[in-house]
């Protein structure tokens, strides 16, 4: 059994999920980059975006901060991105 980091529900099998799409980060498959979800979160989050995901579960900001990633602004609009 495995936890999912969003909903904290604990899953037989759970999603390796992008937080940033491979194209956009240049990286390949190390665990860096991806968080594990359940298919219902990973689902919610693909349709909704990081910005109103994070909203519904603000404790994952932490989260993909210790994997050095954050929420910025750029001209308005939200997206992820690795911080330095």
């Amino acid at each position: 059994m495995q936890e999912c980091v969003a909903c904290k529900k604990w899953f037989e099998q759970l999603d390796r999920c992008h937080i940033v799409t491979r194209a956009s980060s240049g990286q390949g498959f190390e665990d860096r980059y991806w968080i594990h979800m359940c298919r219902i979160c990973h689902t919610i989050q693909g349709h909704l975006s990081w910005s109103r995901f994070l909203v519904k579960y603000p404790h994952l900001h932490s989260v993909l901060r210790a994997k050095g990633y954050a929420l910025v602004d750029e001209l308005g609009v939200k997206k992820m991105r690795k911080i330095v």
